[in-house]
């Protein structure tokens, strides 16, 4: 059984194990996609220590790689063919995210505390629309909009989530180049003092957020 690591636009003489020790190999899919492959006897349980141990892995291939499209836990294929069955229709979305990645990281920004108030209209009386008003906040940070052209400069994607958790307020997940990271982390803290929240950064971390639609 293969279990898929990720899908890269390169590969390297040896690759290191996975995580479970098993020597890990490139499959060539195409010119330029890889899918970064071990051959288990098992699959590795899905508990917070295979997750760790995975997310180990795929920290390690991003680094070393430049750019890596992680593959979603517990993913397995009998063989490099049926791989290549499985990914009919799927490599040209493959390779232009590999292209998009390379040199990118995504960081982590939450924002905790009450922060600065922003009027709110009332939602829609019918239910269908006060659904869709809903999900549309609970991705909208609209206090981050007074600084968001400080820090989106720096910023290539973005993913907004906003928490009902006190004090957590929202998680921002952000596509960002790794030579602009140094400015990037003094724009979101200048823009959490700006929206008034304390602003926690976590990362550079493999692109999770911007793959999940792969």
């Amino acid at each position: 059984m293969l279990w898929i690591y990720g899908w890269s636009s390169a590969t390297r003489r040896s690759l290191g194990r996975g995580a479970m020790g098993e020597p890990l190999r490139a499959i060539r899919l195409r010119p330029g996609v890889f899918a970064v492959a071990g051959e288990m006897a098992r699959p590795l349980a899905g508990s917070l220590i295979g997750l760790r141990a995975q997310d180990r892995v795929v920290r390690r291939l991003h680094s070393a790689l430049g750019a890596l499209v992680p593959a979603r836990f517990g993913s397995t294929v009998d063989g490099p063919e049926a791989l290549r069955r499985a990914l009919e229709g799927r490599l040209d979305a493959l390779a232009r995210a590999l292209a998009e990645l390379r040199g990118k990281v995504q960081m982590t920004a939450r924002g905790f505390g009450p922060g600065a108030r922003s009027a709110r209209g009332p939602l829609p009386r019918t239910p269908g629309a006060r659904y869709l008003a809903r999900a549309a906040r609970r991705v909208s940070v609209p206090e981050l909009a007074g600084a968001r052209a400080d820090y989106g400069r720096f910023v290539l994607r973005e993913v907004l989530e906003r928490s009902d958790a006190r004090p957590l307020a929202w998680t921002a997940h952000h596509l960002v180049d790794r030579r602009a990271l140094r400015a990037y982390r003094a724009a979101m803290r200048r823009a959490g003092v700006l929206a008034g929240f304390q602003v926690v950064l976590s990362g550079p971390h493999p692109p999770y957020a911007f793959v999940a639609d792969i």
